[in-house]
């Protein structure tokens, strides 16, 4: 800026630099959205950040494990689930993103009403997902609804960020590496399901397990819109604690509905979550079990969103595609840590391979997403070679 500009155009060129300037994590505003060019910075800032979200939801499953199936009297591994609670568990997911707020200084009247009906929206739509994932494990085999969950959340999420909101671009070519993505999940689980039973209602699982990729892809494409809105830039720490707030008073007021219904758990209702408390309390390792749950639920959702903000909703779900692999590696190494406790996966010299052609195949189709999106972006004029 020179010493004898006027001060409004010395404002407008800071204004326009800052615009320009590297936001948190995610590369240059103006890049937000776009997919990174191999080797730049931003393609290392993915690299980082889906390392992070990857193994954060995969410790989270494997926590989740460890706090059903915990027998408090043996200290090891019960051979059913000891505590049925996957509303508990759902709960503490939206309590450990409240718990961010009191550390963004969160003014709720900044934020623009129209942010906030999206945001609703995004966490009426989760909600409706996860029930009907939950549903589908009744009837199909879990790692069936897994290799639904992760193709049908890839390819609508695709299909809806570039059709409907036209966040991002779709090609042929792009939409090749997605179906090697997805080609690369089925090779990670498959195997799981001849180890499992199928039910007579097979069909409907299969079809629950789509509905609610279908209801979890409009929720990503929703995050992707608010994060990405042109007019209000949002944070992503405070997207995760609003976000949280209305996911929390949503789940209190289900899991507080299920003390009453009739179920097979504690007290013979869906959940006793008086018990699952007390269960908890009196026990050192649960406590500090649940304790990690919460940490990595805020690592997890803090660099998901930050995914989705500065690369896109699509790139998101493509690159946590590899949870499969990465959940199936914690089990493995807790396993062998504690051997004859019951926790963990056991493997062998198969898994190995399948989970070896399946990971190779996903980081091989993200690559190749990337890479031609970014291409057709650049031909399209959203950006240039240079950037």
């Amino acid at each position: 800026v020179g010493p004898g500009e006027p001060k409004s155009r010395r404002g407008e060129r800071v204004f326009q630099a800052q615009m320009e300037g590297a936001s948190l994590l995610g590369g240059a505003t103006k890049l937000r959205g776009i997919a990174p060019k191999f080797g730049d910075t931003r393609w290392w800032q993915l690299v980082g950040l889906g390392f992070l979200a990857v193994s954060a939801i995969a410790l989270r499953m494997n926590l989740g494990m460890v706090v059903t199936k915990y027998d408090p009297e043996t200290g090891m591994a019960a051979k059913d689930s000891n505590m049925k609670i996957p509303l508990f568990l759902a709960t503490t997911f939206f309590i450990a993103k409240v718990m961010v707020l009191p550390f963004v200084n969160w003014k709720p009247e900044s934020i623009p009403a129209r942010i906030y009906t999206k945001i609703l929206l995004m966490t009426v739509l989760g909600a409706i997902g996860g029930i009907l994932e939950y549903s589908s494990y009744q009837f199909c085999p879990i790692s069936v609804v897994v290799m639904l969950r992760v193709g049908g959340l890839v390819s609508m999420t695709a299909l809806e960020s570039a059709f409907i909101t036209r966040r991002s671009l779709l090609s042929w070519r792009s939409a090749g590496g997605l179906a090697l993505v997805i080609l690369g999940t089925a090779f990670a689980a498959w195997q799981h399901s001849e180890k499992e039973k199928w039910s007579a209602f097979a069909m409907l699982g299969i079809s629950l397990a789509l509905l609610s990729s279908l209801s979890d892809a409009t929720e990503q494409v929703v995050m992707e819109d608010i994060l990405q809105d042109e007019e209000f830039d949002l944070d992503v720490w405070t997207f995760t604690g609003v976000a949280g707030l209305m996911g929390l008073s949503f789940m209190l007021v289900l899991l507080g509905t299920a003390q009453f219904i009739p179920g097979d758990g504690h007290g013979g209702v869906q959940e006793n979550t008086v018990h699952t408390l007390q269960v908890i309390f009196s026990s050192g390792m649960l406590m500090t079990v649940i304790v990690l749950i919460l940490v990595v639920v805020i690592i997890d959702m803090v660099t998901a969103s930050q995914i989705a903000k500065s690369f896109g909703a699509t790139t998101k779900e493509a690159v946590l595609s590899f949870r499969i692999i990465a959940a199936w590696i914690f089990g493995s190494i807790v396993f062998m840590a504690l051997p004859g406790s019951g926790f963990g996966e056991e493997w062998f010299w198969t898994d190995l391979v399948m989970k070896s052609i399946g990971g190779v195949s996903i980081i091989a189709g993200v690559s190749l997403y990337l890479h031609f999106r970014r291409e057709g972006e650049e031909d399209a004029g959203k950006v240039s070679a240079t950037d």
